[in-house]
């Protein structure tokens, strides 16, 4: 599907290869295994994509769930992700805040590693719809 096309382009960036999401895509794609959500507040967002981080919407989507912010401001979270500094800053608010909101620290710690790993080296789902269109349009 178009769909399978824009995860699959969006899967081969350096944030998804890093944080090793790839096998665990396939796996759960192909039912091997199930789909690792870490949490069930973010069940939601990781369905498409097999309980993955593949895109940028999904790191501000959780960032926001975890510790109560708006999605413009866990964008800005997500931006600071990909410089060392801006890393640990959000790297310390980030546990405050959801150790606050009643997270454990070992889902707080999974999400974080994930988030980390990703940085700002993923992509956001339209631009890779927009890879994908052509090859869409070649394969129909």
């Amino acid at each position: 599907t178009f769909n399978d096309l824009i995860i699959d382009i969006s899967l081969f960036r350096p944030g998804p290869v890093k944080s090793d999401m790839i096998a665990p895509f396939l796996n759960s794609r192909h039912g091997f295994t199930a789909a690792d959500v870490i949490h069930p507040d973010l069940a939601p967002i990781l369905q498409e994509t097999e309980g993955v981080v593949v895109f940028h919407e999904q790191v501000i989507s959780i960032i926001s769930v975890m510790t109560g912010i708006s999605l413009a401001a866990a964008d800005e979270k997500r931006r600071a992700l990909g410089d060392r500094a801006g890393q640990q800053e959000v790297c310390d608010w980030f546990f405050t805040q959801a150790l606050s909101r009643g997270y454990e620290l070992k889902v707080i710690t999974k999400i974080w590693d994930v988030l980390r790993a990703f940085a700002s080296f993923g992509f956001c789902k339209a631009h890779a719809a927009a890879f994908a269109l052509p090859s869409y349009l070649l394969l129909r």
